[in-house]
């Protein structure tokens, strides 16, 4: 089993953790606070103001309530898939099922670490796609990115992020389920 698909099911177990632990609970969340420890939500707050609580939810992952004032740069979902090495040729899946209002298009992409700094995999930059549209505000999201020689993925041993930009107004989105595999 590939590093990535190893490390989002645990951030998948200790989410549900959590739920476990106290459903029904309301929390708030700052701005990179880590909410398990390979997951965090961050934004830019110089323009605008970000309110977010975390509702644990049973039968969730993660159950958020953005309320967002004024006009923040970005607001971005970020996983860490952790440090690995991805051949070239294979291919990366994220599955995502979720619930979404507010959540409009998206572009998730992968942001990698390497020795020459940090640098994105534009693969799934172009994968945008409009969730309610696309979705119907509830279904799973298949988004395959195959790596290229070129591509920061790549890189050998580099740390990889997931990250899922969202919008600058305000939304509720609700992670069902997770799953990240890799076809070598």
């Amino acid at each position: 089993m590939h590093i990535c698909e190893t490390n989002s099911s645990a951030l998948c177990e200790q989410l549900r953790a959590a739920v476990a632990d106290a459903p029904g609970a309301r929390l708030s969340v700052t701005n990179n606070e880590r909410l398990v420890p390979d997951l965090y939500l961050s934004w830019d707050d110089s323009q605008g103001a970000v309110q977010c609580h975390r509702i644990l939810s049973e039968g969730t992952l993660l159950d958020l309530n953005v309320m967002i004032s004024g006009e923040p740069g970005w607001v971005s979902l970020n996983i860490e898939l952790g440090t690995a090495s991805f051949t070239p040729g294979a291919t990366l899946i994220a599955i995502l099922n979720a619930q979404a209002e507010g959540l409009g298009t998206i572009r998730p992409f992968i942001r990698t670490q390497g020795p020459e700094g940090w640098e994105s995999t534009p693969d799934w930059r172009d994968t945008a796609f409009d969730w309610e549209a696309d979705m119907g505000y509830d279904g799973v999201k298949i988004l395959p990115c195959s790596v290229r020689d070129d591509a920061p993925l790549a890189i050998p041993e580099g740390f990889h992020t997931l990250v899922v930009p969202l919008p600058t107004e305000s939304f509720r989105l609700t992670l069902k389920d997770l799953r990240m595999v890799v076809i070598a």
